[in-house]
């Protein structure tokens, strides 16, 4: 698995350097884009991607880092990728619903081959599985995989699905059942847990003082949602309801405000019920 996913990031790069030279990639349908190449454009997706599943569980280890140094070629410390999420607001509902641009050019790239008479194109089914491959990867790299990684990463492959089926005219439609596709992550641990044993990626003093780093510090963006999905709009974002929830309406209609009353609330439809 470790090789073989170094070898598909190496053939995503490798079209969308294709994609640059026959004019397509980013530049074709961004002209104010910070980045001038596709590949940076996704690195920079990806690279976001990657410290919104970091923290999903709520700790941030040197395992993480470490993997976003050899598959992104990014050095980032624990610190600065604690600084990053929150400067960022990168673990929000905002950057959920947010698609990444490097998936955008690439159904809008799809759409023009397909217009231009190719019956059909690949590149959606390319860029969710680049995405969908990663993140199993990333959540399953630091030995254990928890509720809360595949319900983030299932939240965020949704999102992407969604935007494709959406938007391309290619035939060739994500229909992946995203959860299944979160839940393999499990079946990686062994494998991650091998590479940190054999390899010199992470060293035997960095790997025991894990547990201490998790423990000592928890993630102040880290929200415990409830297992069970909401009544409304059926999104796993249901959390127990705080008084700022409640302070307004009750302000305005005393002990007859019916979000008084509410034990929960859903942070993706803001609905609150008992």
């Amino acid at each position: 698995m470790v090789d073989s996913l170094h070898n598909y990031i190496d053939t995503v790069l490798f079209v969308l350097d294709r994609l640059d030279q026959a004019d397509i990639g980013i530049s074709k349908f961004v002209k104010d884009s910070i980045e001038d190449d596709s590949k940076s454009v996704l690195n920079a997706d990806t690279l976001l991607f990657l410290l919104y599943l970091s923290a999903a569980d709520g700790d941030i280890s040197s395992i993480e880092s470490h993997f976003i140094e050899e598959y992104l070629g990014v050095h980032m410390s624990t610190e600065d990728m604690r600084k990053t999420i929150r400067d960022n607001n990168i673990y929000s509902i905002e950057f959920e619903r947010k698609i990444p641009l490097s998936v955008q050019f690439i159904v809008e790239t799809d759409n023009m081959i397909v217009k231009n008479g190719k019956k059909d194109s690949s590149g959606c089914r390319m860029i969710y599985d680049y995405y969908k491959l990663l993140g199993q990867a990333f959540i399953a790299c630091d030995n254990s995989v928890n509720y809360k990684e595949i319900q983030n990463l299932a939240c965020y492959l949704e999102t992407i699905k969604s935007f494709i089926n959406r938007n391309a005219t290619t035939t060739s439609k994500i229909l992946s059942d995203t959860d299944d596709d979160a839940r393999k992550s499990i079946d990686l641990v062994e494998i991650y847990d091998d590479k940190i044993n054999k390899t010199s990626i992470v060293s035997k003093e960095v790997k025991s003082n894990i547990s201490k780093e998790q423990i000592q510090e928890s993630a102040p963006w880290d929200i415990v949602y409830y297992k069970h999905p909401c009544p409304y709009c059926g999104q796993n974002k249901v959390r127990p309801a705080k008084w700022q929830d409640k302070q307004f309406s009750t302000a305005f209609w005393g002990y007859y405000s019916y979000k008084l009353h509410c034990n929960y609330k859903c942070d993706a439809c803001k609905n609150m019920w008992n």
